[in-house]
């Protein structure tokens, strides 16, 4: 599992979570972010977004094709 996250402090938070040992977090805008996954979640981002679309054409690039 990875987490992207572009505030520090809420690394540290979801680092010290014991359901998410082994999971590596990046402290990265999302867009510039890179990789394909088979599960991508939002949680709580589109909302800041004026015009959602282009968040959500990001999340599309990161899912592998069937994913």
């Amino acid at each position: 599992m990875v987490g992207v996250e572009k505030t520090r402090e809420f690394i540290a938070t979801a680092q010290s979570h014991p359901g998410l040992h082994g999971a590596r977090f990046e402290n990265v805008d999302m867009f510039d972010f890179s990789g394909q996954y088979d599960f991508v979640c939002c949680l709580g981002t589109l909302t800041i977004f004026e015009d959602p679309e282009k968040p959500l054409r990001k999340l599309l690039d990161l899912c592998q094709e069937g994913g």
